[in-house]
């Protein structure tokens, strides 16, 4: 877009929604890479960190706009095999998962700080509440 005529105020909704889905992806990549992770295993991770004895039906509810079931299930065999996650129809944090979330929750926690500089309480909740809205009426 660099030597674009197109001023990048008055891109389209979509287009800032993918150019941020995909630098969050980078970036929560890079972080978690020193953990073994992806964004995608982080965000398993942490969902179940956040909601213990989770369900597998919920747990695909919420990554579903993210991975289909079968890599879902494939993530899922992936933090089992390396001890961090159990369970077949609930999910837990094992403590070494526990261990490895507050490890991962650290450096996430400075990622979001660099993602949100200069973005107010108020707006990102504006953002969220408009973001819901448009998935409300499009559903």
């Amino acid at each position: 877009m660099k030597n674009s005529k197109m001023s990048q105020k008055r891109l389209p909704i979509g287009y800032w929604l993918k150019r941020t889905d995909t630098l969050l992806t980078e970036g929560i990549d890079a972080v978690q890479a020193e953990f073994g992770l992806n964004r995608t295993q982080w965000q398993i991770l942490h969902t179940i960190a956040e909601n213990p004895a989770l369900e597998k039906e919920a747990l695909a509810e919420v990554m579903k706009p993210f991975v289909s079931e079968n890599q879902l299930v494939a993530y899922l065999d992936i933090l089992i095999e390396r001890g961090t996650v159990t369970g077949q129809e609930r999910f837990y944090l094992t403590e070494k998962g526990q261990q490895l979330h507050a490890e991962c929750l650290d450096k996430q926690k400075e990622f979001r700080e660099k993602a949100m500089l200069g973005v107010s309480k108020e707006a990102y909740e504006q953002t969220l509440s408009t973001l819901e809205k448009i998935v409300e009426n499009l559903s």
